[in-house]
């Protein structure tokens, strides 16, 4: 008995210290709750109307599947619908720069222009996204693409 709890110890240790059956899904999960991005981009919320959001969360690190305990850093990356009087006041308002970006493939069938030139600038990221998440936002026509890490 004691022989065989020791074997199960010892194969328990080395199971987890090297993640053996620890596997990470191909597939994105896509998430629609607004809550969780007007709680990292709420002047967007906050300055007109947003129809849609979809967007994928990221454990970032090497190990995305600690055990220890505690807080984590996460990447974001979605697109926001916003209502067309929102995107003129934002394309009036911004000397916005095209930037030709990479959406990421989990998102792309939420983008409602194919194009991968985007506009952006320092003052329009500035004012939409708090100072202390890394990351981009872009605008293309009324919808804004963003990639945000809480790094």
């Amino acid at each position: 008995m004691k022989r065989t709890t020791a074997y199960i110890f010892i194969i328990s240790a080395i199971f987890m210290m090297t993640g053996c059956s620890l596997t990470q899904n191909n597939t994105e999960t896509i998430y629609t709750e607004t809550d969780k991005i007007q709680s990292l981009l709420p002047k967007i919320y906050e300055s007109g109307n947003v129809s849609d959001v979809y967007f994928t969360s990221e454990t970032l690190g090497s190990n995305k599947f600690s055990l220890i305990p505690g807080p984590s850093d996460y990447k974001y990356t979605g697109v926001i619908t916003i209502d067309q009087d929102f995107a003129q006041r934002i394309y009036d308002n911004y000397e916005l720069e095209d930037k030709t970006i990479t959406i990421d493939d989990s998102i792309k069938e939420y983008i409602s222009n194919e194009e991968d030139s985007w506009m952006t600038s320092p003052s329009f990221t500035a004012d939409f996204k708090p100072q202390y998440y890394g990351g981009n936002i872009y605008i293309l026509d009324n919808q804004i693409y963003f990639e945000l890490s809480t790094t």
